[in-house]
Order: C-alpha cells, then sequence, then structure tokens
C-alpha cells in the first residue's frame, strides 16, 4: 500500500528548509506581507511610468526637444521616439499595474530605467545644462546627481519585482 504523504507547499514550508525550528504561522504572515508588499510595488512602479508618459502624450513636440538636447540619438531617430517612448512606459506602466504580461513589462521598464540613468550619468558627466525631460517639459526639471538618484531610487524597487518575478521556489524533495 502507498504511503501517502503531505508535502507542504511553497508558502507553508519554513524559509530555513524543513529542519526549521520557526514557527509554522510565522511564514505565512511572511508570505502574506510579501505578496502585499510586491501588490504595492507593482502599483507604485507602474503608477510613476503612467504619470511620466501622460506629459510625454500630450505634448511630442515638446518631449522630442528634450531628446534632441541630450544629443545622444541620430536626429532622424528624435522624432520617432518621442512618438514612441511614452507609449512604451504608459503601456509597460499598466502591464505592471494590472499585472498583465507582467514578465515581459518588467524587463522592459528595468531596460529603460538602465538607458534613463546611463542617460542621465553621460550627459551630467559632459556637463549639458539640460532638463530632464522625465515627468515634464517643464525648464526647472534640470539633470543634476538629485535626478540620478531618484532614478536609481526608482531602479532598485523595479530590479527586485524583475527577481522576484523571476524567482522559482525551492522544489521539494519527495523522501522516498
Amino acid at each position: 500500500m502507498a504511503e501517502n504523504r503531505y508535502t507542504p507547499t511553497f508558502a507553508e514550508t519554513p524559509a530555513e528548509g524543513a529542519a526549521s525550528s520557526a514557527k509554522p504561522g510565522r511564514h505565512h504572515l511572511y508570505s502574506k506581507l510579501d505578496r502585499w508588499a510586491f501588490s504595492v510595488l507593482r502599483f507604485i512602479i507602474g503608477g510613476i511610468f503612467v504619470y511620466a508618459a501622460i506629459p510625454k502624450i500630450i505634448e511630442p513636440g515638446a518631449f522630442a526637444k528634450v531628446i534632441y538636447n541630450y544629443q545622444i540619438l541620430p536626429n532622424m531617430l528624435v522624432k520617432p521616439a518621442a512618438i514612441m517612448l511614452p507609449w512604451l512606459e504608459l503601456f509597460a506602466g499598466a502591464f505592471i499595474i494590472l499585472g498583465v504580461w507582467l514578465e515581459g513589462a518588467l524587463i522592459i521598464y528595468n531596460l529603460l530605467m538602465l538607458i534613463f540613468i546611463a542617460a542621465l550619468i553621460f550627459n551630467t558627466g559632459r556637463g549639458l545644462d539640460i532638463h530632464c525631460g522625465c515627468f515634464s517639459q517643464e525648464p526647472e526639471d534640470m539633470i543634476n546627481m538629485g535626478t540620478i538618484i531618484r532614478d536609481l531610487l526608482i531602479f532598485v524597487p523595479a530590479a527586485y519585482l524583475l527577481v522576484r518575478v523571476f524567482a522559482k521556489p525551492a522544489k521539494q524533495t519527495d523522501d522516498r
């Protein structure tokens, strides 16, 4: 007769393994907090991109000037980038909020954040006195170390979400 064993799910298994002396309910609470934090971070991170995309979509000409001032793209790519980039931000942010195509949306989000941070560092290093264009086309939003730090602070939780989405729970071993 086959022995009927109960194998706990990932959420029920203590983080330290089966030999842990942790109380069973403690990990369950951690799991609920982790899911809650994951959802809140998704909403915040996605909301940032949606919020940043709207003024760029409304005024693509002003955003094209911002892109041009970065002096990174060839002139023939400035207008297409000014049209496509805000929509990419909008859809990536919305997909992250909604949890739709989450893996792909987080990859796009993190790649864009790395590109934005690199552009800020590059132009700060070159000493260009231009405005960021991150959340508005207003001239007061100049690039500086503060904008780089702000983007890094946005990138860290976005990277956490990306790692968290692709992390697989440890497989349970069967002692047969």
